[in-house]
């Protein structure tokens, strides 16, 4: 199946000198499998860590009863003895800015806060679509599995919706919409949307007696617990973006800068992430630690935003993640809904910002769900409804 992923934002899958050289297949099929794992958790079906050695959720295989199993997810994407299902090629693309070595990242260092950040973020030359066809994404199943290519057309339709592909979504990176022929004509969406739902929480293919049933842990990244939102900004003058908070003022990387802008995209992930953690959250650092991650516990950040990028003739930024406790998700949706926040990293003061959409798997809190503006009047109770509710139409 061939699909063409247009970029809204650059696509960033590193490589071994810690710059985007091209866009490595690897860093695609993490992305997908990551997110694979996240909806199986939320089905209530086990998905291992495969970067654990140990405790209950490590790597698969695991033995029992002199018998080796595994978990959906490595039955998809493979694992030690187990070949990946499919294979992909993609495009290379291009640099949004020309980059050769890791000391031309673009360092945002925001200021409209108090103190001001000392080091900010730091942003690579993710890769972007050569032209408007897209970047060619061709997936091949290595069986004749409809299960192998269902499961992935609904993965690849979740993420240029809602999510990001790639690496370093955390940092405005991934955001993409998908464009296939057989997307765009198939009138039976409910139906594969039933079929991967069913598949997802049936044995894996073929292995009825070998799937791995160990209990899912409460803290791994786990469907029922995200929300998904976008953003509308309206009121955005003219090259606000030499207003960002954090612009650079070196001449080599605001010449960098400028060169990313080139593309439809404007950065922006820093400077809001920035009001949201030290203004929004300035008072309370565990709730800091808990939604952005901390460097010294080695946790990351729970919350994605990205950069700003055209959708539908608007503005629109994206923001997802992936929050357990109910009440800090709604102080998160609060602070999103604070234009002044908005108005901070942007430097724009005329900037309104509308959350038009807002999903959650939520029936006690419908009021905060949002479909194009409207408020949701059928919330989602389980995740099979919250999926439906985040894809059909979208299939």
């Amino acid at each position: 199946m061939k699909y063409l992923l247009q970029t809204n934002t650059p696509i960033w899958t590193g490589g071994a000198t810690r710059i985007c050289d091209t866009i490595h297949e690897a860093g695609i099929v993490g992305s997908l499998r990551w997110w694979y794992e996240v909806v199986l958790r939320g089905l209530d079906v086990f998905a291992c860590d495969p970067t654990m050695d140990t405790g209950t959720d490590k790597r698969c295989p695991i033995e029992l009863n002199e018998d080796k199993k595994w978990c959906n997810a490595c039955n998809l994407f493979g694992m030690t003895g187990l070949q990946r299902k499919f294979k992909i090629n993609i495009n290379r693309g291009k640099q949004v800015y020309e980059q050769t070595d890791q000391k031309q990242n673009i360092n945002i260092k925001p200021s409209r806060c108090d103190p001001p950040r000392t080091t900010g973020w730091f942003l690579g030359a993710g890769r972007i679509a050569k032209d408007q066809k897209g970047l060619a994404l061709l997936v091949t199943p290595l069986t004749s599995s409809e299960y192998t290519s269902n499961t992935l057309e609904v993965l690849l339709c979740l993420l240029s919706k809602w999510g990001g592909i790639g690496a370093r979504q955390q940092h405005g990176y991934g955001i993409f919409e998908i464009f296939c022929e057989k997307l765009q004509n198939d009138l039976s969406k409910e139906e594969k949307l039933n079929k991967f739902i069913n598949a997802s929480k049936s044995p894996a293919e073929n292995q009825p007696p070998k799937r791995r049933t160990t209990a899912i842990s409460a803290d791994m990244p786990n469907l029922k617990n995200f929300f998904f939102a976008k953003i509308k900004l309206d009121g955005l003058t003219v090259n606000w973006e030499n207003d960002l908070d954090g612009v650079p003022a070196i001449t080599n990387e605001r010449k960098r800068f400028d060169e990313w802008h080139n593309h439809t995209s404007r950065i922006f992930a820093p400077a809001l992430k920035n009001q949201l953690r030290f203004v929004a959250f300035k008072d309370d650092t565990g709730k800091q630690k808990k939604l952005f991650g901390n460097i010294k516990d080695k946790s990351g950040a729970k919350v994605n935003v990205s950069h700003i990028y055209d959708a539908n003739g608007n503005k629109e930024v994206r923001v997802w993640g992936d929050i357990q406790d109910a009440s800090l998700r709604n102080e998160f949706y609060i602070a999103l809904n604070n234009t002044t926040y908005w108005q901070n990293a942007t430097g724009c003061p005329q900037v309104i910002a509308q959350v038009t959409d807002w999903r959650e798997k939520n029936g006690t809190m419908s009021s905060r769900c949002r479909k194009a503006g409207s408020i949701c009047t059928a919330p989602c109770t389980d995740v099979e409804s919250f999926l439906k509710c985040l894809l059909l139409g979208d299939l």
